[in-house]
């Protein structure tokens, strides 16, 4: 049963007066300790337990101060062991940070940077969720994906400025994309973002087919002499017919008189 709210008050500022002894509170004020736990969940009385802790933390650094002042050689030796603890960690956060800050700046998505960060330091999903979050603001960073959106679509901005300024053409351009559609297929975030770079790629490439056997149509037409060309638009037939019957034509030619 919890303490009535009066005997919690007197508790809290026995707490104050006895620098948080709670056995000493509780053997003052004759209550049992499941009586004081029974009250923890009360936000007032919370609120003074962090008052009184707050004042007896302050009044040991009073003390310890006063000693390091008199130049008591303990306490200036307990001193600076806490500072060099104070700068070790300092210096394994910001290794922590600053590791994160490459993860956000190089994986491919979020859950690859903190799966990493976890492996590195053999830390849970919950602290490197939480270094994510640092790293993210204090270093004012773009998210792996963000940061993948803007530099595509700087590539697309870069190869269409090429194309249209005639130093790029259509081939060159197609493999770009369809460089970014396959990257996109393989390690994009959601499956609908990978089902739609891979139906991208499809149709890239059945356009880069499509040219090449363009091209291969027009590499035979020019392989064929004009004259033939001219001929075959004369006898509405194709050059290709045109020089068959030429050689048959050229094959009597060669054949040996026959005599009478």
């Amino acid at each position: 049963m919890s303490l009535p709210k009066h005997t919690r008050s007197i508790l809290i500022q026995s707490l104050k007066d006895n620098c948080f002894d709670i056995s000493a509170a509780c053997e003052e004020l004759g209550i049992t300790l499941a009586e004081f736990n029974s009250c923890r969940d009360d936000s007032d009385f919370q609120a003074g337990l962090t008052e009184a802790r707050q004042i007896r933390d302050d009044l040991a650094s009073q003390k310890f101060m006063s000693l390091i002042k008199q130049g008591h050689a303990g306490a200036v030796i307990e001193y600076q062991k806490m500072l060099r603890q104070s700068d070790a960690k300092n210096e394994a956060l910001n290794y922590r940070k600053k590791t994160m800050k490459y993860l956000i700046e190089t994986a491919e998505t979020k859950a690859q940077a903190l799966r990493k960060f976890s492996d590195i330091f053999d830390e849970s999903a919950k602290i490197a969720e939480k270094f994510y979050q640092i790293a993210m603001t204090e270093f004012s960073l773009l998210s792996p994906k963000q940061r993948i959106i803007k530099e595509r679509k700087e590539d697309k901005d870069k190869l269409s400025t090429l194309f249209n300024s005639g130093k790029l053409n259509e081939v060159s351009m197609l493999k770009g994309l369809l460089k970014q559609a396959l990257h996109d297929a393989e390690n994009a975030e959601y499956p609908s973002e990978r089902a739609k770079a891979s139906e991208q790629s499809i149709k890239l490439t059945q356009r880069m087919d499509e040219i090449e056997e363009k091209r291969k149509r027009e590499a035979e037409q020019d392989s064929i002499p004009l004259y033939l060309k001219v001929d075959a638009l004369l006898m509405g037939s194709s050059p290709e017919r045109v020089a068959e019957i030429q050689e048959k034509i050229d094959a009597v030619k060669h054949l040996p008189a026959v005599s009478d």
